[in-house]
């Protein structure tokens, strides 16, 4: 059976921090799955205590209390989150439960919500 320490899985969390450079919502609905609105400034949460090996979780402070908010304009449907970088590649994220907008509004992706979990995974 395969072993990784916990220590390299917080190690690749980490790691996994410092390589997007915005959190993005998308819009898949949309040909091309424009982007919503972004959020440049984000502090990566690594494990704590109880939490899973190797997760990290974006909030808007480095006190990790503040959720992220997002502005979005009427007539745009919130499909899904996306860790990217300034070229526009994506790098991890997940997909969300489709909420249309009929008026402009804020979307606020919870940050104990939200997140990558690095795990291993037995062959």
């Amino acid at each position: 059976m395969p072993f990784v320490h916990d220590d390299f899985l917080n190690a690749l969390a980490n790691h996994a921090a410092t390589i997007p450079d915005k959190i993005v919502l998308i819009d898949e609905t949309e040909a091309g799955n424009p982007e919503v609105d972004s959020i440049s400034a984000v502090y990566w949460k690594t494990p704590a205590d109880g939490e899973a090996t190797g997760t990290i979780r974006p909030y808007a402070d480095v006190g990790f209390t503040e959720n992220l908010v997002f502005n979005v304009t009427a007539g745009e449907t919130v499909t899904a989150w996306r860790a990217r970088l300034t070229d526009d590649s994506d790098q991890f994220g997940g997909d969300l439960t489709n909420e249309s907008y009929a008026s402009d509004g804020e979307f606020t992706l919870i940050g104990d919500q939200t997140g990558l979990i690095i795990e291993l995974k037995a062959q």
